[in-house]
């Protein structure tokens, strides 16, 4: 199909990951439409992915990028430049539930001013169809400070945001300076939001994603790039959104952070947030003026053992109160 006839790009940045690459194409391909291009960018090791997408490729054409290992940043960026359509979709390690491209096309085919879609999403156990968004029926964000401070951290899930790709093109070169940050994608998202447009929910969870193991160490560090990459890249975007809505979005992201550092301290785990190396004074640096901040700290500096009993006790006695909630 002729590129200006491509409504939307699904973009897949992956790293010797085929099995969830080929679950991801599996939930795609049935609903493909020639308004719709898949791109697939491979930093793998190995030539499986490139063998499994060969094989797909027999049955719908994918575009598909051999590169080396540069990161998720870079993977981000070179596939927005890559995008022929006229929206972006780009995708983790997820699954599109049913009817998921079709809704979208009839959104921005409506609604053609719009420049940013917030799809909801569920863990594959989940069998709630509310989403992990829970902010009513689909609609138009009132404005772009709405979004931020209802969506919060969640508009750096790759999988979660469809951009306008003539807003997206204009923020690439200054997205470079944030590379190894790991939320390229974010600081993509809040200059599209930053800039004139529409903003839509997308209330139905047509994401489904796997349940993390949180005992199990990530490509990232989770404190430099929670606790400290994140604050950065929002404030960046001081004078784009109001200076209630970044507050709002850095103290609930905040909340989240010091919540995590209790819990996976307790829980025994040494990385990212319960990583030994998390130090409290770049915490203090950036969120001194944060309440937040001072409500958690005394839970974060108590030993690891005390710890650990303090949270095995929260948890018998919220699993408690479940129970005989249930029962009654």
């Amino acid at each position: 199909m002729e590129p200006q006839k491509i409504l939307l790009s699904i973009c897949i940045p992956t790293y010797n990951q085929p099995a969830a690459v080929e679950r991801l194409l599996l939930s795609v391909i049935l609903q493909l439409t020639p308004e719709v291009e898949v791109i697939v960018r491979d930093d793998s090791t190995n030539d499986e992915t490139e063998k499994l997408v060969e094989k797909f490729k027999k049955a719908t054409p994918i575009r598909y990028f051999r590169g080396k290992k540069e990161g998720l940043d870079v993977a981000i960026i070179f596939l927005t430049r890559e995008a022929r359509g006229k929206y972006i979709w780009w995708f983790g390690n997820d699954c599109m539930g049913e009817g998921a491209i079709g809704h979208i096309l009839s959104i921005v085919k409506k609604y053609p001013e719009t420049s940013f879609l917030f799809v909801n999403s569920r863990q594959i156990t989940d069998k709630d169809t509310e989403g992990v968004l829970k902010l009513g029926e689909e609609r138009f964000f009132r404005d772009r400070n709405e979004v931020i401070e209802k969506v919060v951290d969640l508009l750096g899930f790759i999988t979660a945001t469809i951009i306008r790709k003539k807003e997206a093109v204009s923020s690439l070169e200054a997205a470079e300076k944030h590379i190894g940050s790991a939320w390229v994608c974010l600081y993509i998202v809040l200059c599209v939001l930053s800039q004139e447009g529409k903003y839509f929910f997308v209330s139905y969870p047509y994401i489904i994603t796997d349940t993390g193991d949180p005992s199990k160490p990530t490509w990232y560090d989770g404190f430099s790039v929670f606790a400290l990459n994140f604050f950065h890249i929002v404030k960046a975007f001081n004078g784009k959104f109001s200076e209630h809505s970044i507050k709002h979005m850095l103290s609930d992201n905040l909340k989240g952070i010091m919540k995590g550092i209790f819990v996976y301290r307790a829980e025994g785990y040494g990385h990212g947030l319960g990583s030994k190396n998390s130090k409290i004074g770049p915490l203090i640096r950036l969120y001194w003026n944060y309440w937040e901040f001072w409500k958690w700290l005394p839970f974060l500096m108590i030993p690891r053992p005390l710890a650990r009993v303090t949270y095995s006790a929260y948890k018998k006695i919220r699993e408690g109160k479940y129970l005989s909630d249930k029962n009654e």
